[in-house]
This record gives structure tokens, sequence and C-alpha cells, in this order.
């Protein structure tokens, strides 16, 4: 009875500090001088613990989980990512509805384009099929004022432009130059007016002649208008056998 009562004290002493198994409690002088009672002192210690302070060092049961805290605050935005590949191009749309004002392309009655980028073989004088010389246009042109002028039956009335050797030069078939800068040496036929898109934008480098086209008695007009003419412009209506031929010139700059 004493044992246990003794073991209750040290029990009561030691808590839930005592050693735990397998420590050594040490005495200096004991370790010293007496190794087997250190030995016995150990052995007792362990009796002590496994006695008094096991049953109150098992883990207890697990708790109840607490509640969640409040969302922290949104973290800065990270860097750009990089840019992705180009995506493959999309399938063609449909066609759109034709436009309105007829055929922009088509061929302009009595006027003929020259333009840089032209064709005097495949060249129509269409505005989208110009032709390359200024020769090329006058050629065009002519060739209707003598088919005009030939036509006996001509009835003004029915006819856009009144008959072309009694109308003003402005009447005339029409050789339109676009800008550019032209090195020809062309030969002026009667009742053509060769016409560009400004003297400073249009110019022809080159001499102008005239021929036999202005010989048959009749009221020949030819002229320029809008157009720089670089070189010399002879008009020798003597040397054609012209009795009334004419040129005119409007906004025409010779140089």
């Amino acid at each position: 009875m004493k044992y246990i009562q003794m073991i209750v004290h040290l029990c009561l002493l030691l808590g839930s500090t005592s050693p735990i198994n397998g420590d050594t409690y040490t005495n200096t002088q004991e370790t010293t001088n007496n190794t087997k009672n250190e030995h016995s002192l150990t052995a007792f210690r362990k009796l002590i613990h496994n006695t008094c302070c096991k049953p109150h060092c098992q883990k207890g049961p697990r708790g109840n989980q607490g509640h969640r805290g409040k969302k922290g605050a949104t973290g800065p935005t990270g860097n750009t990512g990089t840019m992705g590949a180009t995506g493959a191009t999309g399938n063609t749309g449909p066609t759109g509805a034709t436009g309105t004002g007829g055929e922009a392309c088509g061929p302009l009655e009595n006027v003929f384009f020259v333009a840089m980028n032209g064709n005097d073989i495949t060249g129509d004088g269409s505005v989208c099929n110009p032709f390359l010389t200024i020769q090329q246009g006058i050629n065009a042109a002519s060739l209707i004022s003598l088919s005009v002028l030939a036509d006996d039956s001509f009835d003004d009335s029915l006819y856009s432009v009144p008959k072309i050797y009694r109308a003003p030069v402005t009447t005339r078939p029409v050789v339109w130059v676009m800008a550019g800068t032209y090195t020809e040496n062309p030969i002026l036929k009667a009742n053509v007016l060769v016409r560009g898109l400004g003297f400073n934008n249009t110019r022809v480098v080159g001499n102008w002649t005239i021929d036999n086209t202005f010989t048959p008695a009749g009221d020949w007009r030819s002229g320029f208008a809008d157009i720089g003419l670089f070189g010399n412009v002879t008009a020798d209506f003597l040397a054609v056998n012209s009795p009334e031929g004419k040129l005119y010139a409007w906004n025409t700059r010779f140089g």
C-alpha cells in the first residue's frame, strides 16, 4: 500500500513533465560512483512514466474544423503574354451587287483615251483599255471625222454630235491624253481635238505637223486644250492645199 501511495505521490510530482520512455535521468554522483544504481533508477522512472504519464499523453479526438477565412484581395495583374500565331485566312465573302451607271469601261462616243500604260495593239481607246501613243488616238478620231463627212444622208437630229465640219472644235472627236510626259512627233489631222489634264500634268515633248486631211473644202478645225506642248508646232496649210484650215488652242502651254 505504501508502494502504491509512493507511486501516486511521484506521479503528482512528475505530472506530464516526466521524461519519456528511454530518457535517462542521471545524477552526477551516481553516474560517477555507481552505474548499477543508475540502471535501477532508469528502470524505476520508466515504471513511473508508464503508470502515471502514459494515460495522459494519448492523442485526443480531432476537433471540429474552424470557419473558412475571408477571401483575400485580388493580386496584381500579370504581364501580357506573347501574341499568338496569325489565324488562317477566312473564306472569300459573296460577290457584291452590281453597281449602277452602265459600262464604265466601255468606249465613249467620239472620245479616245491615251495613257502611259496603254497599248496601241490591244487597246481600243476606252478609259480602261487606252492607246499608248497620241498618234494612235488621233488616227482613230480622224476615222470618225472622215466617215461622218462622207455620209451625205447624215441626220443631225439622230446623232449626239452635230455634223462635224459645221460644229465648234469642242464638239469634234477628242483624243483625251492622261497625265504624263509623252515623247513623240504627232501628225495632227483635221477635225480632232487633243486634250490633256492640264498643261503641267499632260506634256508632249516633240514636234507637231499637219497632213492633207485638211485639204478638201470645208470648215476644218483642229486644236489643243489643257496640254503642254514642248516643241515646234508647224501648221502649214498652204503646203497641204487647205483653203479653210484652222487651229485653235485653249489653256495650252507652248514651250
